[in-house]
């Protein structure tokens, strides 16, 4: 775990990742139909990834998108578990598929 950890750091810092995501989100969140969140963490425990054993109960798409919410700030959600219309994770040269 710490070193999917310490991957997902040094892949974060990325000059190309960081500018990818910021003027994806950006151009997702101008559409005004959608909500956009950036690096979320979503409840995975509940669905069927046979396929994805390196996933357990969490991922953290580096954008995801909903159907316009408000947000309540005196109330946080730790774990989405509602999933999102889509999730985008941006790869790099580095992160293993």
């Amino acid at each position: 775990m710490l070193e999917e950890s310490n991957a997902e750091e040094h892949e974060m810092g990325s000059l190309n990742h960081s500018y990818i995501q910021a003027n994806l989100a950006w151009l997702l969140k101008n559409l005004k139909i959608y909500s956009v969140f950036t690096k979320l963490s979503l409840n995975i425990s509940q669905l069927e990834l046979s396929d994805c054993e390196s996933l357990k109960n969490e991922a953290k798409p580096d954008i995801c998108i909903y159907p316009k919410m408000s947000i309540d700030c005196s109330r946080d959600i730790i774990k989405m578990s509602e999933m999102p219309l889509l999730a985008i994770e941006i790869l790099s040269p580095i992160q293993p598929v």
